[in-house]
């Protein structure tokens, strides 16, 4: 059977002005560590126009990979590819502290919120002072206050991520059709009748020639 998620604690009502306070702090923490970043900004700025350039340049590198290109035009376009794959894993790093960071912040305003719930109901139902029903009430709505921004952070981040792990995908799936092409194409140059010249049969073919004409040598 599934197990029964525990409840959230009550707030002794002597604690609650410190814990007031504390929760302010944290919510002033999340507000300040999670603000929006120039890495972010950058990010959610040129990723439309890296995804129309990948777009354009996925088409482009797969007309030329159809024609069976040499190795040097294998070579260039892998630079380029990984490149672009430099850049879009290292936006998704980004990303994902970024969404960590919010998703953690959005869990812990989640537990006090439910525990400041409860505590109002526990101490209404206690005949607690005006007061103190008061901050508990403030507190519930400063801790909703502060987890609509970043719920919506997260979100956008989220869908930033989407948009790059789309675009990362593309530049693995031409990173690994020009590897299969650079394969290919070595194991063309050293075939059974042209193979490396550090390869014992090529050894053994020099070695041949040289004893047929050994005599040829010798006579003149």
């Amino acid at each position: 059977p599934a197990q029964t998620p525990p409840s959230q604690p009550t707030i002794p009502v002597e604690e609650v002005a410190t814990q007031a306070t504390q929760v302010t702090n944290l919510i002033r923490g999340f507000a300040t560590n999670l603000a929006p970043n120039a890495e972010v900004e950058t990010i959610r700025k040129f990723v439309p126009q890296v995804g129309a350039d990948i777009a354009l340049e996925f088409k482009s590198t797969t007309n030329i990979l159809s024609r069976q290109p040499a190795l040097d035009t294998l070579q260039a376009q892998d630079e380029i590819w990984q490149s672009r794959h430099a850049q879009l894993t290292a936006w998704l790093n980004v990303l994902t502290v970024r969404a960590t960071g919010l998703q953690t912040a959005l869990t812990e305003l989640k537990k006090l919120q439910e525990t400041c719930t409860k505590t109002r109901a526990a101490e209404e139902t206690a005949k607690a002072p005006a007061p103190i029903l008061e901050q508990i009430d403030t507190t519930i709505a400063a801790i909703a206050a502060a987890r609509e921004p970043h719920q919506t952070q997260r979100d956008e981040i989220l869908n930033l991520q989407g948009k790059v792990a789309e675009q990362l995908a593309a530049c693995n799936t031409i990173l690994a059709q020009i590897a299969g092409l650079q394969q290919k194409a070595v194991g063309g140059i050293f075939t059974p009748q042209n193979p490396p010249m550090w390869s014992g049969e090529l050894r053994t073919r020099a070695m041949a020639a040289f004893f047929e004409r050994l005599p040829e040598v010798t006579a003149s």
